[in-house]
């Protein structure tokens, strides 16, 4: 009998999913609204998002499709996080600009994937908060990304407006996390 797991277990915590995602893809092309489907290595079940938001200018009013050659099965990711990803869109990018990749979405070591020392890369950052109050994150630049043409476009207005919005849903959540 398979166990039965309350929501609220995972209360006010954050999932990094990167090394995880083997094929994700999300869409924006309807104003207000993100839908994806993700799928992570290991996993046996797609995982489904819609959100409430926008992806910033820069990929808003689009499809993106992203594809990870050197995904990692995390056991205690999948045990953690929910089926269907309903919540609302904190950071949706496609262009913060790094220097050096981030620990936590570095790919293992390979000359092929290896950045240049002191280039820019442009990181994809996706960042959500869902019902079961956990920030889901998803980033990194070693990708293959395909962006479609946009079908609306967020103004700088509406964009600002997002960005903070973004910003109070991320203070009150860590604010209230639990300390992990």
């Amino acid at each position: 009998m398979p166990a039965i797991v309350d929501p609220l277990i995972f209360y006010a915590m954050d999932l990094q999913l990167s090394n995880a995602v083997l094929t994700a893809t999300f869409s924006n092309e309807i104003p207000n609204l993100v839908t994806g489907i993700i799928q992570l290595a290991g996993a046996q079940h797609e995982i489904h998002v819609e959100l409430q938001g926008n992806f910033l200018s820069d990929i808003a009013g689009c499809s993106i499709e992203i594809v990870n050659h050197v995904p990692k099965t995390d056991n205690t990711l999948l045990s953690k996080l929910h089926r269907h990803q309903i919540g609302t869109v904190g950071e949706m990018t496609a262009s913060r600009r790094i220097t050096q990749t981030l620990r936590k979405s570095a790919p293992p070591a390979s000359s092929v994937l290896a950045p240049s020392t002191g280039s820019l890369k442009n990181l994809l950052f996706f960042e959500w908060f869902n019902e079961q109050r956990q920030r889901v994150l998803i980033h990194a630049w070693h990708w293959n990304l395909r962006v479609s043409a946009p079908q609306w476009t967020l103004t700088r207005a509406q964009e600002l407006a997002q960005i903070q919005t973004a910003r109070l849903r991320r203070k009150e959540h860590l604010l209230t996390r639990e300390k992990e």
